[in-house]
């Protein structure tokens, strides 16, 4: 009894230091933010390009301050690289003291079409208003076949200062200035240079293994797939996981998410059922033995199919645990009736 009233106590101060700790952290942030809310967006989220040197495109972007004050933005393009396997990238800010109105790098060029704005100036954005930004890629005559991952970034402020903006209104950050909020939010620019239109795409499977690879058949098998790209394009997979009993018994089959692979990264794929994404998992109710199959093949290059299986166990351990427990205790009960 002493030992559940402390465990008891225990609980609920570990419950009531989590609360404190949440309540700091949100008053935190609200006085740090000026009581008040800026909510941003850029749409859409990400762009795919396949560029023939000499060629540009043009691509219109819609702002919104969703919020209820007005903010200052500016926008300029970093590069970025893929971190981890979980689709997550890392930005490379760098330390520039301005901002370009041109981005330009290894033949890619990188601009605004608006009339009265450039990458890098400070506008306006009121409550409640949307922005149209018109962005135009160009790739150089001659440049070489190439990946680029990129991002349009939008810097927020609510005072309008930034860390360097170029053109005739330069605003630094003045250290210690306090009372304002800010934030960044971006739209990833996937950029291939291709002189064919059929950029070069390889890929070969990093990770295929079922988890457990002995299991109840009351539990679900998870199949972890994860995708390298060995090659200078990126790709999204396409393809299937078939699960097996014997030889030919096909049981079920999961089709896999056509994630983007970037250029010499690794990717966790999942699966997905009528454009959702759901668990690659797998569960039967028959006791035996398993086979997974996967197949894909980079989404411009069919040909260059790929293929890996594992095999797994589907057994009745907790029913066989359950009934050897009952036998033990009707084997003892047994013995003590009998003495």
């Amino acid at each position: 009894m002493q030992n559940s009233k402390l465990q008891f106590k225990i609980k609920n101060f570990k419950l009531l230091t989590q609360l404190l700790i949440f309540n700091f952290v949100l008053l935190t942030c609200a006085s740090g933010a000026n009581a008040s809310s800026l909510a941003l967006s850029v749409s859409p989220p990400l762009l795919e390009v396949i560029l023939a040197p000499g060629k540009s495109i043009t691509k219109a972007y819609e702002v919104v301050n969703d919020s209820d004050s007005d903010i200052y933005l500016r926008t300029r393009v970093v590069p970025f690289e893929p971190a981890g396997s979980e689709g997550g990238v890392t930005l490379k800010l760098g330390n520039e003291p301005t901002v370009e109105p041109i981005f330009e790098k290894n033949g890619l060029q990188i601009s605004l079409s608006n009339a009265n704005l450039k990458l890098g100036e400070t506008f306006l954005l009121k409550a409640g208003e949307r922005r149209q930004l018109v962005l135009k890629v160009r790739a150089v005559a001659g440049s070489a076949d190439k990946d680029y991952y990129l991002t349009l970034l939008a810097e927020q402020s609510s005072q309008g200062e930034f860390a360097g903006t170029s053109g005739s209104q330069p605003r630094l950050l003045t250290p210690g200035t306090g009372g304002q909020a800010s934030g960044k939010i971006g739209s990833n620019l996937l950029i291939t240079i291709s002189g064919s239109g059929q950029p070069k795409q390889v890929g070969t499977i990093a990770e295929f293994s079922a988890q457990p690879r002995v299991a109840d058949i009351f539990d679900k098998v998870s199949l972890n797939l994860i995708i390298a790209n060995v090659d200078k394009n990126f790709f999204k997979p396409i393809g299937k996981i078939e699960i097996f009993q014997g030889k030919e018994k096909k049981l079920a089959e999961l089709a896999l998410r056509p994630d983007n692979v970037l250029s010499g990264s690794s990717r966790r794929i999942g699966c997905w059922l009528d454009e959702s994404e759901i668990p690659c998992q797998f569960k039967a109710f028959w006791p035996g033995r398993y086979r997974a199959l996967v197949t894909f093949s980079p989404d411009l290059a069919p040909a260059e199919t790929q293929a890996g299986e594992v095999y797994f166990w589907l057994l009745p351990i907790k029913l066989m645990a359950g009934l050897l427990l009952a036998g033990v205790i009707v084997v003892l009960t047994i013995k003590k009736l009998g003495h």
